[in-house]
């Protein structure tokens, strides 16, 4: 049997949580915490899935604009960067799975959970974008995703969904990404 290998990051006590079920179910797994060690963890290696978990973020400022940029940069933005330097790494048949989840710690900081999950849904977009022609799946889970529910996706299983969950479509192999992307625009179009 070939075994899978999966990176999981974000933070230590989620990614040792998902890490655990996904050798339970024979993945070999690669954790990673820190963002800073990321490349070096993929180097020369082939992942057949990446599961993004959310990461804990201090937002700091003396004021709350200066606390929500924090919190944004350090934490949503990050994940971007994290994406661009594992994705080179994935298979072409692989899964990323992006759990969102970042919430600020100072309770004077405002937040609208909705618009971060879009964000996520923007870069599971730009992951097929930039991957195409590839079959990469993209899933975008709740804050309140279950472990198992994390390795459902990651193994491209169907899973019960959480709440907010949401698969990024995913364009067909024989198509070109921006032939899709403008068929499902025209789509909507027509729908509207």
């Amino acid at each position: 049997m070939v075994e899978k290998t999966v990176l999981v990051t974000g933070s230590e006590e989620r990614v040792h949580e998902v890490a655990e079920a996904l050798r339970g179910e024979g993945v070999e797994v690669l954790e990673a915490s820190d963002p800073g060690a990321l490349a070096a963890v993929v180097a020369g290696r082939q992942i057949d899935a990446y599961v993004q978990l959310p990461a804990r973020t201090r937002a700091q400022g003396h004021s709350v604009i200066r606390r929500v940029r924090d919190f944004l940069a350090s934490g949503l933005l990050e994940r971007f960067k994290a994406v661009e330097t594992v994705l080179p790494a994935l298979s072409e048949n692989g899964a990323v799975v992006l759990v969102a989840g970042h919430l600020p710690d100072v309770a004077s900081t405002p937040d609208d959970q909705q618009a971060r999950v879009a964000l996520l849904r923007v870069l599971g977009r730009a992951v097929q974008a930039e991957s195409a022609p590839t079959r990469i799946r993209v899933s975008v889970l709740g804050h309140d995703a279950s472990s198992m529910q994390v390795v459902e996706c990651a193994l491209g299983r169907e899973p019960a969904r959480s709440s907010d969950s949401t698969d990024v479509a995913v364009a067909p192999t024989d198509v070109r990404y921006e032939d899709w992307r403008a068929e499902i625009i025209g789509l909507a179009y027509v729908e509207s």
